[in-house]
């Protein structure tokens, strides 16, 4: 699909939706980037870098006329010592949030971390856990399940072409895990 048939699949979607942009909640893997620019898309990014899912769950309610949003978030959670059940919990609650104001929810998979990372053994121990209860309940209820990790990891670890301080996509990462959000926005 090139780029002015994605645009034109993404207005489509938004006038199906009757709202006028995308959203974006979660933790600094959604704050940082400019999505606007990268997706080529009229975004409402209410994601802060450090949040938990509990302050995630709060951004659903900063967002404007919104007809479909990306949620990403649980790492500052495991930091925090959250188990895997308790954030795949708070993901979901956080997908239904958005589903009762009417919002297409996306929940994007997270991403592993480097082997180097602090904790990371922990961390990339909680990942696939969180995954497998998520998935089968996000298809039940309606929800997207993104899976970005396949573009960027392997093996359950982020790999080190895709990261500058092993926790982080840099430009390379987020170009790669471009065409699964892209596919995900025509496909809806």
């Amino acid at each position: 699909m090139n780029d002015a048939q994605f645009i034109a699949s993404v207005r489509k979607l938004l006038a199906d939706y009757d709202r006028k942009l995308f959203g974006f909640v979660g933790d600094s893997h959604l704050a940082v980037p400019n999505w606007s620019v990268l997706l080529g898309v009229v975004a409402d990014n209410r994601a802060v870098s450090g949040a938990r899912l509990s302050e995630i769950l709060r951004q659903v309610d900063l967002l404007g006329d919104v007809g479909l949003c990306f949620v990403m978030g649980g790492k500052n959670d495991i930091d925090a010592g959250r188990t895997a059940l308790q954030i795949a919990a708070d993901q979901l609650a956080v997908c239904a949030k958005l589903k009762a104001r009417g919002i297409k929810p996306v929940l994007m998979t997270m991403f592993y971390v480097s082997a180097s990372y602090p904790n990371g053994s922990h961390i990339n121990r909680v990942v696939n856990p969180v995954a497998n209860h998520t998935y089968q309940p996000c298809i039940d209820a309606g929800y997207v399940w993104l899976n970005v990790v396949d573009a960027v990891c392997e093996g359950n670890v982020l790999l080190p072409q895709h990261t500058s301080d092993g926790c982080h996509l840099n430009a390379s990462g987020r170009a790669k895990i471009l065409h699964p959000m892209r596919a995900s926005l025509s496909s809806t």
